[in-house]
């Protein structure tokens, strides 16, 4: 609830007349490290943890899937092999299956001789071009592919984590 900065009670009462509506404020959010500290005391702020159930997990794991032809059993599977992943984990499984086609379009596409200036191809045929962007379909990829791409994205967070990259980005992004 927030009040106004310049009214206060003395005590537990009011100065006479001195009322203000109070307004509730509500913050959703994955990181509060950055919010005014003032806000987020305990007694300031009342936090309420989200934790979803296996069965909420495996309903928001199917809807980012769903229109690629995987089961919830399949689903499941993925839940069982990952049970600690962020749900983003699981959007970047999704897209983590178009790489391939992404980067055979910018290879047969963009890079048309050594010489060329990718970058330069790069922005003209996104940005200025009347010709459409290309539309990828799923390529087909099992629950084993799944799978395997998921362990693969495990690997990279542990490289990230053993080798402290993620404090050292964070270190830099505080100086600017």
């Amino acid at each position: 609830i927030c009040d106004h900065p310049n009214q206060v009670s003395i005590s537990s009462r009011w100065i006479e007349g001195d009322y203000c509506k109070r307004i509730p404020i509500i913050l959703t959010g994955n990181d509060f490290n950055r919010v005014y500290a003032p806000l987020v005391r305990d007694g300031r702020m009342d936090k309420f943890y989200w934790k979803p159930s296996r069965e909420d997990l495996l309903s928001i794991i199917w809807q980012i899937f769903r229109d690629d032809g995987y089961s919830m059993a399949d689903m499941s599977v993925l839940l069982d092999t990952f049970p600690n992943q962020s749900l983003d984990f699981y959007g970047a499984l999704r897209s983590h299956v178009y790489d391939s086609q992404i980067l055979e379009w910018v290879k047969t596409e963009l890079i048309l001789d050594e010489d060329a200036d990718v970058h330069k191809e790069f922005g003209r045929r996104l940005m200025n071009s009347d010709t459409p962007l290309p539309q990828f379909s799923m390529p087909e990829a099992s629950i084993d592919d799944l799978l395997k791409i998921g362990r693969l994205l495990v690997a990279e967070q542990e490289h990230v984590m053993s080798n402290k990259l993620s404090e050292e980005y964070m270190k830099r992004t505080e100086c600017e």
